[in-house]
C-alpha cells in the first residue's frame, strides 16, 4: 500500500510540472504578443510612413518615406540622414498599382492550379515514357 502511495505521489509531481511549464509557455506568448503591440504603437508615426527600405550594407540603406502626402527618398547610415530625392512620379504609381478589388486568393489559386497541371502533365508523360520502354 506504500509504494502505491508513492507512485501516485511522483504522478502527481509529474502532472503538476507539465502543467506548470504549459502555462510558462502560455504566459510567454501573451507577453511577447502584447510587447509586440506596445512597441509597434510606439514606433507608429501619425504623419510619417516608411514605404521600403534596401539595405546597402552593416547600418546603412536607402529608404522611401511618406511625410504628408509627399514621398522622400532617404539614405541613412550611421552618422547621417540625408534625403536624396523627392519621389514626385512615385505617389503615382503606387495609387495606380493598388487595387482594392483584386482578389490575392483568386490569383494564388490560379497559379497553382497551373503548376499542379503542368506538374501533372509530365508525370504522365513519365509514365508513358516507362511503359513504352
Amino acid at each position: 500500500m506504500g509504494s502505491k502511495v508513492v507512485v501516485i505521489k511522483e504522478i502527481f509531481s509529474v502532472i503538476i510540472s507539465i502543467i506548470g511549464i504549459v502555462l510558462v509557455l502560455f504566459f510567454t506568448y501573451y507577453c511577447t504578443r502584447w510587447l509586440a503591440i506596445k512597441s509597434n504603437n510606439i514606433q507608429k508615426s501619425k504623419y510619417i510612413n516608411i514605404i521600403d527600405k534596401a539595405f546597402l550594407g552593416q547600418n546603412k540603406y536607402l529608404a522611401i518615406a511618406e511625410i504628408s502626402n509627399k514621398y522622400y527618398l532617404f539614405s541613412v547610415s550611421d552618422q547621417s540622414i540625408n534625403i536624396l530625392k523627392e519621389l514626385n512620379e512615385f505617389d503615382y504609381e503606387i495609387k495606380e498599382n493598388i487595387n482594392p478589388n483584386v482578389n490575392v486568393n483568386l490569383e494564388f489559386s490560379k497559379i497553382f492550379s497551373k503548376i499542379s497541371d503542368s506538374l501533372s502533365k509530365k508525370g504522365n508523360e513519365d509514365k508513358n515514357d516507362n511503359h513504352e520502354k
